[in-house]
C-alpha cells in the first residue's frame, strides 16, 4: 500500500513521483562510484580494463535490477517467500540432523 500523500505505482515507474526529499536511487549510486573512484589506486595500464569492467558491472547491475523489480512487479513476492521458508527449513533439518 502506499503511504499516506504518496500515489500508489509500480516500481517501474519510480520517475513519475512527484518531487520528493527522497532522490531516485541510480544518481545516489553513481554518486557513491564518483566518490569513492577517488580513493581507488588502480595502476596505469590498467585503466582501461578498470574502466571497462565498472562499466560491465554497472550495466549488469542495472539489468538485475529491473528485471527484478518487474519480476516482482508482475508475480508479486509469492514464490521467494516460499522459496525463503523452503531453504530455511531445509538448513534447520540440516543442523539438527547433524
Amino acid at each position: 500500500t502506499a503511504s499516506p500523500g504518496w500515489p500508489k505505482c509500480s516500481p517501474l515507474t519510480w520517475n513519475t513521483w512527484p518531487a520528493s526529499p527522497l532522490p531516485p536511487v541510480i544518481p545516489v549510486i553513481a554518486g557513491a562510484g564518483l566518490v569513492s573512484a577517488f580513493d581507488v589506486r588502480v595502476p596505469s595500464e590498467w585503466w582501461s580494463a578498470f574502466a571497462v569492467g565498472t562499466l560491465a558491472a554497472a550495466v549488469s547491475g542495472w539489468f538485475a535490477v529491473h528485471g527484478m523489480l518487474r519480476l516482482l512487479a508482475r508475480r508479486g513476492v509469492g514464490g521467494i517467500v516460499a522459496y525463503r521458508v523452503l531453504v530455511g527449513l531445509a538448513v534447520l533439518v540440516v543442523l539438527v540432523v547433524r
